[in-house]
């Protein structure tokens, strides 16, 4: 599952940065991450601030990682897509702290079962229950003013009606007050 770019709010640029990535995790293309508990990129949880999201998994000068064997003739990526960091510190990946980009995401349950989530305006999770960073949850849709979540919804995709359009709501970026 991950978060797929849709386009900015406005035509206003991404606002990618490149952040060194936490030991002991798995990462992927697509994952909402967050820096403000350890200072280093780490799986984002639901209902806290979101860093961003991740665009590539890179070195340390922000060039995308290649796969050592690529297969030729596969329709895949020639670039690392998920990575799992070890001890010695060695990853880092391109994020979008942008509030003004949209990302398609896939979604946990049946889109519109709750807080009626089909139609722009809740605020949703990310799925970090299910271990699924780049997926939201509908079970925590909600219309409830003062009870936050980490993404504003701007309804169903168009172009997949399993998947929703979302941007982020809570910014680590913006406040770590709510």
């Amino acid at each position: 599952m991950a978060l797929n770019f849709v386009g900015t709010i406005g035509g206003v640029g991404r606002k990618l940065q490149l952040v060194k990535l936490a030991n002991s995790q798995t990462v992927e293309v697509g994952d909402a991450i967050e820096t403000y508990t350890v200072g280093l990129g780490t799986l984002q949880t639901a209902a806290h601030h979101v860093g961003g999201i991740v665009d590539a998994i890179c070195d340390s000068k922000g060039n995308p990682i290649q796969i050592s064997n690529p297969v030729a003739g596969t329709a895949s990526s020639t670039d690392v897509r998920s990575q799992a960091t070890g001890t010695g510190g060695l990853y880092y990946a391109l994020v979008d702290f942008g509030r003004d980009t949209i990302y398609s995401a896939a979604v946990e349950g049946t889109i519109g079962t709750t807080a009626t989530s089909n139609l722009r305006g809740c605020h949703i999770d990310i799925n970090s229950a299910g271990a699924e960073y780049g997926e939201v949850l509908e079970s925590t849709a909600t219309r409830t003013e003062g009870v936050e979540a980490n993404f504003y919804s701007h309804g169903v995709d168009p172009n997949d009606s399993t998947r929703m359009l979302v941007s982020i709501a809570m910014s680590e970026m913006q406040t770590l007050t709510t």
